[in-house]
């Protein structure tokens, strides 16, 4: 039987965060992360939560790196 990957670790070191900057970002109790992170037991709306964050995220970086093409081309458009 082949484990569940820990979504907390991972959602940690993907977006570079502490698991209390994790708390804090989610609105929940650093012990309440704290024990998702040894058990892997998140309640399921916890879940979804952690994987909005991830993919808010991702979308914040691919939108700065489109505001920085959008910034070169008029930088040279002119």
């Amino acid at each position: 039987m082949v484990a569940e990957p820990n979504i907390v670790k991972q959602t940690c070191k993907a977006l570079g965060y502490t698991q209390k900057e994790l708390a804090e970002k989610l609105e929940v109790s650093k012990p309440s992360v704290d024990r998702w992170a040894s058990t892997g037991e998140i309640p399921d709306s916890s879940k979804k939560l952690i994987n909005f964050l991830v993919e808010n995220e991702a979308l914040k970086k691919e939108l700065d790196e489109i505001k920085m093409a959008i910034n070169i081309f008029n930088k040279y458009a002119k």
